[in-house]
């Protein structure tokens, strides 16, 4: 067993590498291309606007690589990644276009070329975290809807599981009852209900002990005020919206 998940493991690792190194190569393109044409056709003699426009140049790039570091692991990481990717993508092309004009200019305007690259650089970092905050936001709305909707899955589910259980069919249609009205519950929650869901579930495990011991009068009585715990969670939060 042990020598399969040795075998397995370097399998995937060997995967991994050949899926790694074309990733690496096409990353590696752009600055190899560029640092050739700029070598062998300008020389490395050059004026300091040019090679602080030459930094930056690379800085920018740099950036859109180090972009999945910006959008940390989190659900939907292809959606909440592109506008992060569009703005490194933007301060790239900015920085690109403004320091040809600097490079081309002809003339030493190397105070100026900074005090320009830094401005940029400044609007892209403010962009870049007002994105990864927004993400935030959005990631943790996510997750606590998903936690809201599983809520109500998971109790429709349990009391689903209990139709039909029991030998009476005016218990088994208290269950229906609280089942339906559980199953038709907004997902949304407030604070205003949590302590009232608590019991819910409680009633809901209470409920299924009485379903097993075939306890006809108690699982009635049981379904019967679940089914007003879950009428009154519905209202709370309605009259919360």
């Amino acid at each position: 067993m042990m020598r399969k998940n040795l075998k397995y493991s370097a399998e995937c690792e060997g995967i991994n590498m050949k899926k790694s190194v074309p990733n690496i190569l096409l990353k590696l393109v752009f600055p190899v291309v560029f640092n050739i044409f700029f070598f062998v056709l300008f020389g490395a003699e050059h004026t300091a606007a040019v090679w602080i426009s030459y930094g930056f140049i690379h800085l920018s790039y740099l950036m859109i690589i180090l972009t999945p570091l910006f959008i940390g692991k989190v659900k939907n990481h292809a959606v909440l990644g592109l506008p992060l990717y569009g703005v490194s993508a933007a301060y790239f092309i900015i920085t690109l276009l403004v320091s040809l004009f600097f490079m081309t200019a002809g003339r030493e305007l190397h105070r100026f070329c900074l005090v320009i690259h830094v401005v940029i650089t400044g609007i892209y970092a403010a962009a870049i975290l007002v994105n990864m905050i927004a993400n935030t936001h959005t990631s943790e709305s996510i997750a606590r809807h998903e936690a809201e909707t599983a809520y109500i899955k998971q109790a429709s589910m349990q009391l689903k599981a209990l139709i039909g259980k029991i030998p009476d069919k005016h218990a088994n249609r208290a269950i229906e009852r609280a089942y339906d009205a559980m199953h038709a519950s907004p997902a949304k929650s407030t604070a205003a209900v949590y302590e009232l869901e608590q019991q819910i579930g409680n009633a809901i495990l209470e409920l299924k002990n009485a379903v097993q011991q075939e306890n006809v009068s108690q699982t009635s009585a049981i379904a019967k005020e679940l089914l007003s715990m879950i009428e009154e969670r519905n209202q709370r939060l309605m009259w919360k919206n």
